[in-house]
């Protein structure tokens, strides 16, 4: 509810309990907001009562000793296929009474911060790489989808460790 609105795909601080509501209404067997486990997956499929810029990945990943890091992810390139930009990708801790970015501090080295990232409900692991790239039929390139998964991040309690991806293809398990 109080992260900053680009963590949150831009939603206005007065349209959060109406976005909220609209998760929890999508309720089990696969909840899109799963509070235990500290899960959020925003996707449209239509109109919505909220204002969003693009669908929302969250996952909070709890550090040792106290607190927690919310990894903020927008795939903006999967809805307007276009090239992955800055301000997609983000990680904060509350700090001193604020939310405060720690994305450079928590990833890894020679993690782009443009690739896409898959989480999921149970697992501390964030799947990463870079974005699918096609030829649309003028010529252009188009970007989105689900590109060759090269790296898994695991939470270790303090940071996330890199290691080479088990599979090249993101999944959607929980």
């Amino acid at each position: 509810m109080e992260l900053p609105p680009e963590a949150v795909a831009d939603i206005p601080f007065p349209q959060r309990a109406i976005f909220l509501s609209h998760l929890r209404s999508d309720g089990p067997p696969n909840p899109r907001l799963d509070v235990k486990n500290g899960f959020l997956w925003f996707y449209s499929d239509g109109e919505t009562p909220f204002l969003a810029s693009s669908m929302l990945y969250m996952k909070v990943f709890p550090i040792k000793g106290g607190g927690d890091i919310v990894f903020c992810h927008m795939p903006k390139p999967q809805a307007d296929t276009m090239p992955p930009r800055p301000g997609q990708t983000y990680f904060y801790a509350h700090r001193d009474g604020k939310w405060v970015d720690v994305t450079k501090e928590t990833l890894p080295e020679g993690v782009d911060i443009l690739w896409l990232f898959r989480h999921s409900r149970r697992s501390l692991v964030l799947q990463a790489g870079p974005y699918k790239v096609w030829k649309k039929p003028d010529g252009t390139e188009a970007c989105g989808g689900d590109g060759v998964r090269l790296m898994d991040l695991a939470w270790d309690g303090r940071s996330f460790r890199a290691h080479t991806a088990k599979s090249p293809e993101f999944y959607y398990g929980d």
